[in-house]
Order: structure tokens, then sequence, then C-alpha cells
């Protein structure tokens, strides 16, 4: 594990100001209560409602989406995803960066295949480059009609029916974000 930025400065949950290496020490420390493996961290970050739950629990003691993207320049990771930091931290995986994990989605998924309508591989393949862009924060499931409206190629309702309807439209939403992960 190689911290490249030790000059950031954190504030922990009482205000009081630490250094970039005791807010790690303290991240270390309490990762374990939130999960056991590599795979079990997996699991819960490529499922929206578990992933925002874990991110809810981290904020709870003092470790929110502020600290959690300083931990990326931390470690000189702002094109990895939070996962992949995460996972370096506390398994010492390799960092991959969002990109990668795009061009495994659009060339080794079965997704794409699974649709015929054009309209709705294109909105995967933009939910794809919202992804690479923003990150994680961008892919929330509560986003998903604002991101609808984003792609500005429908109405929710319209394309919805491009994938057979709204909950196969939620299904195919999950099922991107599960093959995000998946590598």
């Amino acid at each position: 594990m190689k911290i490249t930025n030790i000059d950031i400065r954190y504030i922990d949950e009482s205000g009081k100001p630490i250094t970039a290496e005791e807010f790690l020490k303290k991240l270390i420390g309490k990762l374990p209560n939130f999960y056991e493996s590599e795979e079990q961290l997996r699991t819960i970050w490529s499922n929206p409602d578990t992933r925002e739950e874990l991110l809810y629990k981290l904020a709870e003691i003092g470790i929110g989406e502020k600290h959690l993207e300083k931990l990326k320049e931390m470690f000189d990771a702002e094109d990895c995803d939070i996962f992949d930091v995460l996972a370096h931290i506390s398994f010492n995986s390799d960092l991959k960066k969002r990109v990668e994990r795009v061009e495994h989605v659009r060339w080794t998924s079965i997704l794409f295949e699974q649709y015929e309508d054009l309209k709705a591989k294109d909105f995967l393949t933009f939910l794809l480059k919202q992804y690479e862009q923003h990150g994680v924060w961008e892919i929330w499931r509560h986003k998903l009609n604002g991101l609808v409206s984003l792609f500005k190629r429908g109405s929710v309702s319209e394309i919805a029916w491009s994938f057979g309807g709204s909950e196969e439209l939620v299904k195919a939403y999950y099922e991107l974000q599960k093959w995000l992960y998946e590598v």
C-alpha cells in the first residue's frame, strides 16, 4: 500500500484536525466491522442498496463522501472507484480505474446482448459514461430517474419501455452495477 499524498488533512468526528496517517489508521481499524473479505465487500458494493447502506454506516462514524474522495487523493487514485481504494486498504488489492471497469462491462458482459432496442443499449452506454466520468456517486438508485432525464432521449416511461417495462429498467440498472464490480 503506497500513500502518495500525505499532506491531506482530515477533521475527525469531534472536529479535531488529524493527519492522513492518523485518519488511515482509524479507518483501517473500523473497516473490519463492515465486511470480512474482499468478496463480501464486492457483494455489498455491487448492489446500489447495500452500497448505500455501507456508505451511510461509514458516514455515521465520521467517514463521509468528502473523506472517501480525499482518501482517493491520498493514494493518487482519483480515477478509481472508492470500492478499489477500500479493497486496497483492507486486502492490499490492486487499484483499478473506473475506465477499466467500464471496458470490462462493454467487452465481457452479456448485459448489452439482452436488449434488442437500441435506445436501451444507448442508455446503458450513457450510464457507463456517467460512472466513468463522475464515479459511484452518480449511479445511486435514487438517481435513476434523473439520469433518464439527463439522457434526453425520452421520458422515464419511454426509456423503461425500451427495456420491457419499469421493473426491467431497474433490473438492468442493478445488473450493470453488478458487472462493474465483477472485475
